[in-house]
């Protein structure tokens, strides 16, 4: 596990730097650590360290190679009741394109963008980048925007966008109903049931955070020195469909000693019944691939969540 909070490091030798939006967040707090890991100098920013002064880029921003965009306050379920946290995710970001545009260095921007919600339900997974996106939710609409915007603001940056599937991980906030792995852990540390929205059969791409900087930081090692990612969108996920069904086995595996009960609910609307990405460009254009299973990944999950 990483730690938590703002990091800078700036005090790398001639390494080059980067920075990350949403610093303190699930994504950001395990790619600060690997940046820093890594020898990058890596400034992060929060609410609580705003990555603008006046309307110019912070100390560490101005002069970053890569600048990252990992910050996000609302979730897909969040976002459809409460639309304007996206709307506010937007912004934020727009106004980074507008202070990185005056700062004038035109560095690589890396998004986290959605490789769950963007794609059209027309046509059947796997989704490759090229498959046709129609996002059915605010999340994912937000999620879209952000990319278009990004992509054409090749003026002002080097722009990736990286649609992710869904992530867990250590660290991942129970708050706001993020991650089902998270939540069925935690659930059964205190001796809840697993509640399934919908069908069992429904599928999703999960990918453990590692995973996912691991391909974040092969970006930056790709741009640092003035190299170019010849494909700006990219899928990154595990890139096989699994089952709620086939996670709560995991789950009872991980477990072990524990009781798992399943409690049945009626499907949302937001949830799509199968979700998982065509990851063979990341392959290819980044050289990466998923290493963790699913049942180590959520091992290390039980370990923090059970102690």
């Amino acid at each position: 596990m990483v730690d938590t909070g703002f990091t800078s490091n700036t005090d790398s030798g001639g390494a080059t730097p980067a920075a990350v939006i949403g610093a303190t967040g699930f994504i950001g707090t395990w790619l600060t650590a690997a940046l820093t890991r890594a020898g990058v100098p890596t400034s992060g920013y929060s609410r609580a360290e705003p990555f603008s002064r006046d309307g110019r880029a912070a100390a560490g921003l101005a002069g970053a190679r890569t600048v990252f965009f990992v910050a996000q306050t609302a979730t897909i379920a969040q976002a459809e009741r409460e639309p304007w946290r996206a709307r506010a995710d937007l912004e934020t970001f727009r106004l980074l394109l507008d202070v990185v545009r005056r700062d004038g260095d035109r560095p690589t921007m890396v998004l986290a963008g959605s490789g769950g919600a963007v794609y059209g339900t027309a046509v059947e997974p796997p989704h490759a980048e090229t498959s046709p996106v129609h996002p059915a939710t605010v999340y994912g609409r937000v999620k879209l925007e952000m990319e278009r915007e990004m992509l054409s603001a090749a003026d002002a940056v080097e722009p990736v966008a990286l649609r992710i599937a869904t992530v867990y991980g250590p660290g991942q906030r129970r708050a706001g109903g993020q991650g089902v792995i998270n939540h069925w852990l935690t659930a059964v540390a205190r001796g809840e049931p697993l509640r399934i929205y919908g069908d069992p059969g429904a599928t999703r791409d999960f990918v453990h955070v590692e995973d996912v900087v691991r391909a974040m930081v092969r970006v930056h090692e790709m741009t640092a020195d003035g190299g170019r990612v010849r494909t700006p969108v990219l899928n990154i996920g595990c890139g096989r469909p699994v089952s709620l069904a086939e996670v709560v086995e995991v789950v009872r595996k991980v477990v072990t000693g524990r009781s798992v009960t399943v409690t049945r609910l009626p499907g949302r609307e937001v949830d799509r019944r199968h979700s998982w990405l065509d990851v063979r460009n990341a392959a290819d254009v980044l050289g990466w691939r998923p290493r963790i299973t699913l049942e180590e990944g959520m091992r290390t999950m039980w370990r923090q969540i059970a102690r």
